[in-house]
């Protein structure tokens, strides 16, 4: 059998793994081993992440209208009802775009579904009274309450 010569192929893929683990701390960027168990976790995580970034954008935009939609008094889950009802198709994200720069704008989406008020609006930014401030006189610290005491059922 003929003899192979791969040493560029070998040099290559670790040149690879190298570059691919740059930024990482220690020998996780400068040893082969290591960085190639480094690199496969990182690619796992971001792999994962991506999906879960979607996920979370989603709450946020939710929970964005859902924030628009209670201080009119209205749920979030009979609004996006009467928005399927009457044919509406607008995305998340841009509901809370609008909720957000826009409100007069979402105020006419939720005329155009006919949502109606069943809710006392919430008052969500009003301010609360300041709480009443301490007596400046304070009571004496326990341990000074307990050596007055000892004093007195000696004397």
């Amino acid at each position: 059998m003929a003899r192979v010569k791969r040493g560029n192929v070998a040099r290559k893929r670790r040149k690879k793994v190298l570059k691919l683990t740059k930024g990482f701390r220690g020998s996780l960027s400068k040893l082969f081993r290591p960085a190639q168990q480094a690199l496969l976790h990182a690619l796992t995580n971001s792999y994962r992440d991506r999906r879960r970034k979607k996920r979370t954008f989603r709450t946020l935009w939710i929970a964005r209208v859902n924030a628009a939609l209670d201080r009119v008094g209205i749920s979030y889950s009979k609004f996006t009802g009467d928005l399927k009802k009457n044919n509406i198709e607008i995305n998340r994200k841009m509901l809370s775009e609008l909720a957000i720069r826009h409100p007069d704008a979402l105020e006419a989406i939720i005329k155009e579904t006919g949502t109606t008020i069943t809710e006392a609006p919430t008052k969500v930014f009003e301010k609360k009274a300041p709480a009443p401030k301490p007596e400046e006189a304070k009571a004496e610290t326990p341990k000074e309450e307990k050596k007055e005491e000892a004093s007195e059922n000696k004397g």
